[in-house]
């Protein structure tokens, strides 16, 4: 899949058995394999991942899964650390108000960028 400074959408029906490298990520499917986003990655409601999620900054949305390992580093691709050097972490939007604003952000961030 796209990667650099793309931007994927994956909607409910997506079921992807593979690997993803992008920018920014949205699911709301689910994927069996490697994710890899150098900017973020948001789970929304009723989203599955089975495997890795690399990335810098991760939402993960109430009603979505994963199974797997999670690594998380906010210097990522700045700095010299690489992926496997990277500590497994979680952040993510508990409350209805931050997800809106998160997925506001990016919908509006996206929209930009297509022009």
């Amino acid at each position: 899949m796209a990667e650099g400074n793309s931007f994927v959408i994956l909607d409910k029906d997506t079921q992807l058995d593979g690997e993803i490298k992008t920018g920014k990520l949205i699911l709301e499917g689910s994927v069996k394999g490697t994710i890899r986003a150098t900017e973020r990655v948001i789970l929304k409601e009723g989203s599955y991942v089975n495997g890795e999620v690399h990335t810098s900054h991760f939402y993960m949305l109430e009603g979505s899964k994963v199974d797997g390992n999670l690594f998380v580093n906010a210097e990522y691709p700045e700095s010299d650390t690489t992926f496997e050097e990277s500590k497994p972490t979680l952040d993510f939007a508990a409350d209805t108000e931050s997800a809106s604003e998160i997925n506001g952000d990016l919908m509006q961030e996206h929209s930009k960028e297509a022009v």
